[in-house]
């Protein structure tokens, strides 16, 4: 269902800058769309990989910073062991 919206949001944002732009809107448009899309995602991805267990390979300072800016409970997950 994801893709069907970036599709549509995707096309619809190209042929606005392919007409505001010309021929070169039309890529610049999508990779717009692309580059927003790719980030959100990389961050809901993330996020749910975190909430069920999974740890970064960093300090547990840093794993801590990062859940919080992804908005999750840093107290709910514990310690790394060694």
């Amino acid at each position: 269902m994801n893709g069907v919206g970036i599709c549509a949001l995707g096309g619809t944002v190209a042929l606005l800058a392919a007409l505001a732009l010309g021929p070169f809107g039309l890529p610049l448009g999508w990779l717009a769309v692309g580059a927003v899309w790719g980030s959100l995602y990389n961050r809901i991805y993330t996020a749910r990989l975190l909430s069920r267990g999974y740890r970064l390979a960093d300090t547990d300072e840093r794993n801590a910073q990062a859940q919080r800016a992804l908005g999750l409970d840093v107290s709910a997950t514990a310690p790394r062991a060694g």
